[in-house]
């Protein structure tokens, strides 16, 4: 994943204000392919695929699994106080929450976590043991 799919934002500044709790969803969005509908300055204090964990200002991503399809329970997560929804559907169209429509919703809960950890691939190491016996 390229860091020019975002906007310039410093990571080290990301990571201070997740700390803080609550990251403005404008901050947390990819520069390509997602297109809002609602208020990109909604505060998210957390990524939620499961209608039944999300909490006031949870981000919900419906997409389709294994037994069942999370854009069936998208009236539900805004219910439960959800700050916006994240589909590779249509538009959510009720005027109470953001609604991020993207091509592929499970690409894009990758994107939006890496955003919102503070982009912890960017401090990881690697170590490799070759060998066997």
């Amino acid at each position: 994943m390229k860091t020019q799919e975002y906007q310039n934002i410093d990571p080290e500044s990301d990571f201070r204000e997740r700390m803080c709790g609550t990251v403005p969803l404008d901050q947390l969005m990819p520069e390509n392919d997602c297109e809002l509908r609602g208020d990109s300055r909604s505060l998210v204090s957390d990524l939620v695929t499961d209608s039944r964990r999300v909490t006031p200002g949870s981000l919900f991503f419906a997409f389709p699994g294994a037994r069942s399809d999370g854009n069936e329970f998208v009236n539900e997560a805004i219910e439960r106080g959800a700050a916006g929804i994240v589909t590779g559907n249509e538009h959510i169209e009720n005027g109470q929450v953001a609604s991020l429509k993207v091509s592929d919703a499970r690409l894009a809960l990758a994107r939006f976590a890496r955003r919102y950890h503070g982009w912890p691939d960017q401090t990881l190491r690697v170590a490799g043991v070759t060998g066997t016996n």
